[in-house]
């Protein structure tokens, strides 16, 4: 991510790293419903200073601290160490001679913003340089171990009620080359940027995909990926009359700054025909098309594509239920396969608002390659 270093901390600083945890710290028990533990909370925010003092005091061989940093903010923390009393209690000292990652924090106004991603990779890669094998870690915090659990699979312990009724405490072992893997998948350090075309009347759920998952890819695996909107109004009426603000209008639009064009389909009693048959629309995907760029359709998106004449004598597919989309598809000199996704080179189309996600992962793939694009459909659950 732009602007962002990840750096050992300084003694200097040490009142800012204070300031830091105090703020995260409560920001993570008011999260996790427990701020009225303020025992618990001090002892926490205790336990991290007398962390980072034991860091400067053994010169990061006891405890080792990486901090992210934007413009000279502090905005984010890892460590590890030599697992925790807590931790080898609840193993019953299985894991006392290994090292523990501890808990990552972020600032509020900086999370979910790929952030911990990065602390993390830059932590294993250290403990990579210093031939360490394997790790473990512990949480009992709900929103950390639903993260956990979601890039590292099930914990090896599992703790049932630990902090009291319904709040368990999780522990995981997990193999360092695994983690970088899992983290950020090797790929080229490229940026991407996918323009989403909103006709009026569009489906939201055909458009919502398209920001979710590459949302996810770029967030939560740290692949270089932005989604702009566009329209021809500033606000596009979506099927249903659901208002959406678009981050550009058509007549701004210049296709060498894109990588790929997403275009949802939509109901003609909303009008969706009007735009996506428009000139302007079917100008734009020829654009796309003769620099060979990614196009991705949804559904009757496609017929747009048709009518553009992109989809002459390629294989292509539409609505497959209701209404002879597909006989329309053909007219345009489409090839129509029974098929919910067909690839043909550059173009993705598909059957119906159901393959939505599948397209959009399609997309994701042709991007960041399918090993990477795996990696995202599988923690988004599919």
């Amino acid at each position: 991510m732009k602007d962002i270093t990840i750096r050992r901390p300084g003694i200097e600083e040490l009142e800012r790293i204070h300031a830091f945890f105090e703020e995260v710290l409560v920001d993570t028990f008011k999260k996790n419903n427990v701020y009225d533990r303020k025992e618990l909370l001090q002892e926490e925010i205790w336990d991290k200073k007398r962390g980072i003092a034991q860091d400067f005091d053994t010169e990061g061989e006891e405890r080792f601290f990486l901090l992210a940093e934007h413009k000279g903010e502090i905005i984010g923390s890892i460590e590890y160490g030599l697992s925790n009393d807590l931790l080898n209690s609840c193993t019953e000292g299985e894991l006392k001679d290994m090292l523990e990652i501890g808990t990552v924090y972020v600032r509020p106004d900086w999370q979910k913003r790929g952030v911990s991603v990065l602390l993390m990779h830059s932590l294993f890669g250290v403990l990579k340089e210093k031939q360490v094998e394997e790790i473990c870690f512990d949480s009992g915090y709900k929103i950390a171990q639903s993260i956990w659990c979601k890039r590292f699979g099930n914990p090896a312990y599992y703790l049932e009620n630990y902090w009291g009724e319904g709040i368990h405490h999780m522990v995981w072992r997990v193999k360092i080359e695994e983690a970088l893997e899992r983290l950020i998948p090797k790929r080229d350090e490229k940026s991407f940027k996918i323009l989403l075309l909103c006709a009026k009347g569009f489906e939201t759920m055909e458009f919502s995909v398209f920001i979710d998952v590459l949302g996810w890819a770029k967030e939560e695996y740290g692949h270089d990926i932005s989604v702009e909107t566009c329209g021809f109004t500033v606000t596009v009426l979506s099927t249903f009359g659901v208002p959406v603000i678009m981050d550009r209008l058509i007549e701004e639009i210049r296709t060498e700054e894109y990588d790929a064009l997403a275009i949802p389909g939509g109901f003609e009693q909303f009008g969706f025909y009007e735009e996506a048959y428009d000139e302007r629309t079917l100008n734009l995907i020829r654009d796309f098309d003769r620099q060979g760029k990614i196009i991705a359709s949804v559904c009757v998106g496609a017929l747009s594509l048709g009518k553009s004449g992109i989809l002459k004598n390629k294989r292509a597919t539409t609505y497959h239920l209701q209404g002879g989309r597909q006989k329309q598809l053909a007219e345009f000199g489409a090839i129509v396969v029974n098929e919910p996704v067909v690839v043909d080179e550059n173009i993705i189309t598909s059957y119906c608002p159901e393959t939505a996600p599948h397209v959009a992962f399609e997309l994701l793939k042709k991007l960041v390659g399918e090993e990477d694009m795996l990696v995202v459909k599988r923690a988004m659950g599919y």
